[in-house]
């Protein structure tokens, strides 16, 4: 393949540089690339290495620039090959996400540029040449402006979200009919063929109306999908603090019979009185629960966990500062406290009771602050390295039948996100470490 054409469709030789007119035409282009690079982002995570962005960049600069004409082999293909592998390198995501995404966004802009250089501009670029070229420029600048508002209008909320594998099967299904039609009206035609330009049209329309509406369906069923979570979530944490409340309210009921249990503890042999007394330490909603801050929730969970980090044998280092009760809804401290806690005791359980090499011991640091509308959290630990990050960026549960597990960090994570807040979990020198912070 000449590469001569291929480049000529991007980069306008001769007229446009003869007359003077450069400047518009890279306005117009770093426009072009700003929106199709922010309609990406709208869909697909975009990876924070330069070299990724250059590219993804570059590839977003083929696509949008590109002139495609009908029984024109050299521009086309290579377009889409070069923007697929700019978002699949660019991007994350899992792989069928990234082609589904990919293929839809650039079929879009690859079938408007070919209604307007076919339909449009053809005659302009024979007659004007700069001025066509100008025109060219500002009309693709125009729709790739509204193709990236409707995007960041209908897009989902989370750019790291996530359809099965059968709904993005049948998604890319649905878009085989309108990137064949745009394929067989561009590849299959033939130079001096009489066509029905009316009926191009048409299907070129139809599958620029196809298109948008599988974005707009990719939205609709990411934002389903966030909402089954997020449902998904409440009812866990929901769950989770109607448990603690059982447990504060058995604490309660355990006070006021405390004068019954001492007349039976009195009145019954040895053996069955050591048995029953037993039974009662046993018992987690024995211990007390203890006023570590303003918020009565948080002093429910902590004292429900330091109760048991004592039974592990675990240090509890804490530092708050919480004058009131937090503005959080109940399920929602219960998702991010309660969950931090349960994970940083599975993992210094998993350490042997006796000091490492190092010196450090079993424990367990909490520092909490609330003050002029924000809620820092940090919590440390040591640990065992933990296993590498799934999909949405956190680290994998080592639990047995991990696909019934690890929801611990995904809970918190949507927590803070209704709040506005931002999460940072590391492994760093032995200790795994749990930042966040809310805006309340």
């Amino acid at each position: 393949m000449k590469w001569t054409p291929y480049l000529a469709g991007i980069l306008p030789f001769g007229e446009l540089f003869k007359g003077g007119k450069l400047f518009w035409w890279l306005l117009c282009t770093a426009g072009v690339i700003f929106c199709i690079y922010r309609t990406v982002g709208c869909f697909l995570e975009i990876r924070r290495r330069l070299p990724a962005r250059i590219l993804l960049m570059a590839g977003c600069m083929v696509t949008g620039m590109m002139i495609i004409y009908l029984a024109d082999m050299d521009n086309l293909p290579p377009a889409m090959a070069v923007f697929l592998a700019a978002v699949w390198l660019g991007c994350g995501g899992s792989p069928m996400k990234r082609i589904t995404i990919g293929l839809i966004i650039s079929c879009t802009v690859f079938t408007y540029n070919a209604l307007i250089d076919n339909y449009l501009l053809y005659g302009l670029r024979h007659n004007t040449g700069t001025a066509a070229e100008i025109l060219s420029g500002f009309l693709r600048l125009a729709f790739s402006g509204v193709l990236y508002i409707c995007a960041r209008y209908f897009s989902p909320k989370h750019k790291d979200f996530e359809l099965s594998r059968a709904l993005w099967r049948i998604l890319l299904l649905l878009t085989a009919a309108p990137v064949g039609i745009v394929l067989c009206i561009v590849l299959l035609s033939r130079y001096g063929e009489i066509r029905n330009d009316i009926q191009d049209m048409a299907l070129l329309g139809l599958s620029l109306f196809s298109f948008a509406g599988l974005l707009g369906t990719t939205a609709v069923l990411a934002r389903q999908k966030e909402l089954e979570e997020e449902q998904n979530f409440f009812r866990l944490n929901e769950k989770y603090y109607k448990t603690l409340k059982e447990q504060n309210f058995e604490v309660r009921r355990i006070k006021h019979d405390l004068a019954n249990h001492l007349q039976t503890i009195l009145s019954l042999p040895k053996k069955e009185r050591e048995d029953y007394i037993k039974s009662l330490l046993d018992n987690p909603a024995a211990y007390r629960t203890m006023r570590y801050c303003g918020d009565d929730t948080v002093n429910i969970i902590l004292s429900a966990k330091e109760a048991l980090m004592e039974q592990k044998g675990i240090e509890f280092r804490l530092a708050l500062d919480i004058p009131g009760p937090l503005p959080i809804e109940k399920t929602d401290i219960c998702a991010i406290l309660g969950n931090a806690l349960d994970n940083a005791i599975e993992g210094v359980s998993a350490l042997p009771e006796e000091k490492d090499p190092a010196g450090a011991a079993r424990y367990i640091s909490l520092e909490g602050r609330y003050a002029k509308g924000i809620f820092a959290l940090k919590i440390e630990n040591p640990g065992k390295e933990p296993a590498l990050p799934d999909r949405h960026g956190l680290f994998r549960t080592t639990k047995k039948y991990g696909e019934l597990h690890g929801y611990g960090l995904l809970s918190i994570k949507e927590a803070v996100k209704r709040y506005e807040g931002n999460l940072d979990a590391r492994w760093e020198e032995g200790k795994f470490i749990l930042f966040l912070y809310l805006h309340l």
